[in-house]
């Protein structure tokens, strides 16, 4: 962020940081939602992620300009202030712009009030999950995690294990069949954005981009919630190993 941030210093270019899964994470010894190197950045409180509101989601900006303007595309453009009011009279209100109806109910935000007091003991608690994990997948070299960086401090919303299924000679669609019939219903995050239909007809193609493709070929989710004890882990990554051994 820091280095785009730099890259757009100066330029008619608003940042915007992407953090719908980054949520009590820390970059830089700074917040992520500080917006420190950036003008706004956007968060997803959906059902799955590290706090919640029900869905919906948050924006923060050290713009007030930005802030101002936020407020009224949330709620249809509408401006409605003490100065216009003491002109026209206490009802009085005016549509400035063309806007939405992006309010939050006032039940969603108590929730997320109360969730977001709790982000400290989520993140201690899914960043012990994720090291159990490692630790517990530590000597197979054909099994991987993604590194995270030392300027970073993650409340990681996923866990993704990366799994050398080319030089292990194991089909990954019928691994993870497997996995579903031993009883562990796990996902892939996700599917690169160029490969859906709908970017493919702008000219998008398998092979743009060797890196995601490399990952997407190599990668699962493992389960990552709160609630998820020191057990439920044991038992994940026994029925995972036993699952990968049938199949070698």
């Amino acid at each position: 962020m820091e280095s785009i941030y730099n890259l757009a210093k100066g330029q008619k270019i608003f940042i915007v940081e992407d953090a719908a899964h980054a949520i009590g994470s820390d970059y830089q010894n700074a917040k992520v939602g500080s917006c420190a190197y950036s003008d706004m950045t956007v968060f997803s409180f959906h059902p799955v992620k590290n706090m919640t509101t029900g869905e919906g989601g948050a924006i923060t900006t050290n713009d007030e300009n930005l802030y101002e303007k936020l407020l009224r595309l949330r709620s249809h453009g509408i401006v409605k202030n003490p100065e216009i009011a003491a002109t026209n009279g206490r009802w009085y209100y005016e549509m400035h712009s063309l806007g939405f109806n992006c309010r939050m109910i006032d039940l969603q935000a108590a929730l997320g009030i109360s969730q977001l007091k709790r982000i400290e003991r989520f993140k201690e608690k899914r960043r012990h999950i994720v090291s159990l994990y490692k630790e517990l997948f530590a000597k197979y070299n054909r099994i991987s995690f993604l590194e995270e960086r030392k300027y970073s401090n993650a409340c990681p919303h996923l866990c993704p294990v990366l799994i050398d299924f080319k030089g292990l000679k194991i089909d990954k669609k019928q691994f993870v069949d497997n996995l579903f019939n031993a009883g562990l219903h796990l996902h892939v995050h996700y599917i690169p954005v160029y490969l859906h239909p709908y970017y493919r007809k702008f000219g998008f193609s398998k092979g743009d981009y060797p890196n995601m493709g490399k990952y997407y070929l190599q990668t699962i989710s493992l389960p990552l919630y709160y609630d998820l004890s020191g057990g439920d882990v044991h038992y994940i990554v026994e029925k995972f190993l036993e699952t990968l051994n049938n199949v070698l």
